[in-house]
């Protein structure tokens, strides 16, 4: 199980939104984590904004992690609870966010819609780009 303390403010975070399989769509949107009160997670709102028309919409929100061997991306699924259109941040400053209520543990996640495959280092492939390899 993943520590949950690394959910912290200032983390980034993906949104999953929409995953349609049979047309090859994912729809993400990027936030960042404002703020933690157990369960509940304050999020900078996204572009589109959620609105008050989501609250009970189900999400699973993402992020990457620095582990020893690289970058690893965890997340959890979540249900949207609340829209706070006047969050006050610690500058005094007030944005809209939205809480999203954590559902299960933080578990390794993946939002690739397609498997990442790299050539084997005897395929004697050579990619260019611009003439750089």
């Amino acid at each position: 199980m993943v520590n949950i303390s690394n959910i912290r403010p200032g983390l980034g975070a993906d949104i999953v939104v929409a995953t349609d399989f049979s047309n090859d769509l994912i729809e993400v949107r990027g936030s960042i984590i404002y703020d933690v009160v157990d369960k509940q997670i304050i999020m900078a709102n996204t572009v589109p904004p959620f609105d008050k028309s989501n609250i009970g919409r189900r999400v699973k929100v993402t992020y990457l992690l620095k582990e020893p061997t690289g970058p690893l991306r965890y997340g959890f699924d979540g249900r949207i609870v609340d829209i706070i259109e006047d969050y006050e941040l610690a500058s005094l400053k007030t944005v809209s966010a939205f809480v999203v209520e954590r559902m299960n543990n933080p578990s390794r996640s993946n939002v690739r819609m397609f498997v990442r495959v790299g050539p084997r280092e005897d395929s004697r492939m050579c990619f260019s780009i611009e003439g750089k390899k």
